[in-house]
Order: C-alpha cells, then structure tokens, then sequence
C-alpha cells in the first residue's frame, strides 16, 4: 500500500476522532509482532462450479486495533466475488471501503472503529468474502496488503499475511428423485345383485330442469380401483325426455357414471345420485353400492364455441445453474408434455393416481424464448404438465406443484393458464420414468364459471 493511502487513512481515523469531540490523541505506538492476518481456512477450500462459499479475513493476536485496511487479489477466470461483508474486528462502525472488482480479480475492505468505542484486542474476522465459482480449476487468494492502526493513528504491524486457494470442483449432478411408494388403496367387498343408475340430461345452467337433450351418450364403467376407468359395463344414448339408465349386475367397489358431451357443448354441472360423489361436471363416482336403484343423476351442458372449450396452459422453461440457482435465461428445446387423466378419487379415499393412467393431450418443444404453450379441447378430471428434464418447478394459477417434473390442475374450464415454470440445466436431457404417484384429489379455487366442459 502507498504512503498516500495510509496518510488518508489516518486522516479519515481523525475525522472520526473529530466526529466524537477528540482534538487529538496520545502519540505511543503499541508494537504487535505476534499479529497474524490470513484467509482461512489455510490449507484451501472447495465449491463446486455454480455454486458459492464464503471465507473469512482472520486476525490474531490483535492489540489495541482501531481501523484497518485490507487488499486482496483472486484469480476471476476461476471464481468471481459476489459480496463483501464486515467482520467483527474492529468493530464496522465506520466502512470507508467495501469494494469488488471481478474484472481485476481484486477487493478492498476498510473501516475505523468510532469514539467512545475501545480498541479492540484478541482474535476476530475482519471482513467475509463470498466467492461463486465459474470454471473448474484451482484460484490462489492472496492478501496484497493490509494496514492497521491504533485508536490515535499509531501502526499496528502483523507479519507476512498468509493466503489460500480455492479449488472449482465440477458441478453436482442433478438428484434423480425417486419417486415416492404408493400406499396401497384399501378396496371395498363388492356385493352381489344388480344395481341400476339413472337420471337425466338437460341443456342449460344447474340446477334448472331446462330442455332435455336426446341422443347424449352416458356410459357405465366399473373398477376395484378409482385410479382407472376399468370395465365398460353399460352404454345407452339419452331418450326424447332426456332420460337415461345403466344397470349391471357385475360386483365392484367403484362405479363411474359417464356423460360423454357433445363436442358443441360444455358441461356446466352435474347432480349426484344417492351413493354418488361428482367428480366433474360429466362425471359421477358411485363407492361401495349394493344391489338397487340409484338416482336421480343429472347432468346440464350448454352449446359453445371450441375457442370457449379450448384450454391453453402455458409458462417458461429457464436454465439453473449449480444445484439450486434458477436464472431467467430461456431454455430452448425444452420439451413439456399435456396429460389427460379421466378418472378421479373421492377426496379422503386414501387412493392415489398413476400418471402411467394418463392421455398425452399434446406436446410443446421451447424455442429462444423457452416458452412453451400447450392446448386441448379434450375435458378430464385432472390435467398435468410434465416435463421430464426439470429439476424445479413453480405452479402457475389453479395449479398446485407435485415435484420438480410434474404440475397438476384440476378438471379447469376453457381458457388461458399461465405462470407455469420449469428450470433445466444446459445441455443434453435426463430422461426419467413417466410413471409417478400424484397425491389425493384436490380443490383450490376454480375461476368462475367452473366447468368441466
């Protein structure tokens, strides 16, 4: 360090002194040959690429110190600084410097203690730097030159000050999460006899009876496990009053009531039977019926456009950098897959759903600007967006995250989705298994009119 930057130094310490009312000082300088100042820890540290470490400036056996000065050099094509932040000795009443330069590799701390405040003596930090790695190798730190002084101005001298290295190792590989064991569904005994499901389609908003639709197809399917459509049991077409009625005499724990809306129309709710949970507006789930008859089950839909049926979920794909660093940098071809699932659960059944159930409704690849937009006309019970190389993810509305890979909504009306987001790191893909558990039913908030249309 020059004598010119001592000397503004000292004269900075003075206008402190002149701060707290002190004219000026007694002029002993007290000698510290045993002071040590280095950057710990000695023999070297690791971080991996994309990632940060913070070390701290030391310094020992400390007497009577006041203010400091400290320079430092790192090698930038290796690491980068990112803060600088004050230490505990001397006390950062004052910060004259704190100062990074990733261009010439260099950082500057400086900072007085203020009246009444004593000199300080003993061991501390002076000062924490946080260095990010940014290409593999070994980066040497150095302290260049440190001054420190006394409460009056007088040196306070340290041996040789002593360096470090730190070594960029490559970046982690990304976690491969493995996807959670299932708890097996508890099934109910089917029972014997013939039972018998019927209702009505009606044009029009709930809960007004309206005009009947005929010619509608409703369908019949029985499962031992809701997570699937199972067995087409019965199919009928609504009559002239719209009336309709399904029977069978097959045992099983589930029975789902299917109305099949014309592709003109959207559904716009739906009346469960006795023994019957709505699912969706054109879906009904029957649990653990006996033999006997089952109604009234209704049904409404009301003519649309495909524009008001169409939904169109969208969102980006950025790059993460290290293990958890997202960035707003687009990744181009990224690919994001739409699925379809066309059966449910009642809520606190205990019984998941299989994404290998699910129908690939459509698939986006990013461009330059990572965005992606995917659409289908199509209704289901529940819709996911699934992308296979993603290591994080945010829900946009409606939505809620299952893991990094998987976003799930519910049986949402037409319209525009958006505020989904994927993160990926550069570079080729890791594909994993399509098959993944998604969690019980669930209902957030549906924009108004909810649909299932």
């Amino acid at each position: 360090m020059s004598r010119t930057w001592h000397g503004v130094l000292r004269m900075l310490l003075a206008m402190a002194w002149m701060i707290a009312g002190v004219a000026s000082g007694p002029g002993v300088m007290a000698q510290a040959p045993n002071t040590t100042v280095l950057i710990a820890p000695l023999d070297g540290a690791e971080v991996h690429l994309g990632e940060e470490i913070t070390l701290a400036v030391e310094i020992h056996d400390a007497v009577d110190l006041y203010a400091v000065d400290v320079r430092t050099s790192f090698e930038p094509e290796f690491v980068q600084v990112t803060e600088v932040k004050p230490g505990d000795l001397p006390a950062p009443e004052f910060i004259i410097r704190r100062v990074k330069n990733n261009s010439t590799g260099t950082t500057w701390y400086a900072t007085s203690q203020v009246r009444p405040t004593a000199p300080k003596s003993g061991d501390g930090v002076l000062h924490h730097i946080t260095f990010k790695g940014v290409k593999e190798g070994t980066a040497h730190l150095a302290i260049t030159s440190y001054v420190g002084l006394g409460e009056y101005g007088e040196d306070r001298p340290v041996a040789a000050p002593l360096g470090t290295t730190l070594k960029v190792l490559p970046a982690r590989p990304p976690e491969t999460p493995e996807p959670p064991t299932p708890t097996p569904p508890v099934i109910p005994t089917p029972q014997p006899g013939e039972r018998a499901f019927s209702g009505h389609v009606w044009e029009g908003e709930p809960f007004d009876p309206g005009e009947p639709m005929a010619g509608v197809r409703v369908q019949l399917y029985g499962n031992d496990n809701p997570s699937a459509l199972g067995t087409l049991l019965d199919e009928t077409a609504t009559d002239a009053d719209g009336a309709f009625r399904l029977k069978t005499s097959a045992g099983y724990a589930y029975y789902n009531v299917w109305e099949r809306t014309p592709d003109d129309y959207q559904s716009t709710g739906a009346l469960s039977g006795e023994g019957g949970i709505k699912v969706t507006d054109d879906w009904v789930l029957y649990v653990d019926v006996g033999a006997g008859s089952y109604d009234p089950c209704a049904f409404w839909n009301v003519s649309t456009t495909p524009e008001e049926r169409r939904r169109t979920f969208e969102g980006h794909v950025y790059l993460m950098v290290g293990g958890s660093q997202h960035t707003g940098e687009p990744k181009e071809g990224a690919t994001v897959e739409l699925y379809g699932y066309a059966s449910n659960a009642p809520a606190g059944s205990g019984l998941a759903l299989s994404a290998a159930d699910g129908v690939l409704l459509d698939t986006a690849v990013t461009g330059e600007d990572g965005v992606f937009r995917l659409t289908t006309e199509e209704r289901y019970a529940h819709y996911a967006l699934y992308d296979p190389s993603a290591l994080d993810a945010e829900a946009g509305a409606w939505a809620v995250c299952l893991d990094a890979h998987w976003l799930l909504y519910p049986a949402v009306p037409g319209g525009v989705y958006g505020g989904n987001v994927f993160w990926e790191r550069p570079g080729q893909k890791v594909e994993v298994p399509t098959t993944h558990w998604l969690p019980l039913v669930f209902s957030p908030p549906l924009p108004a009119p909810y649909g299932g249309g």
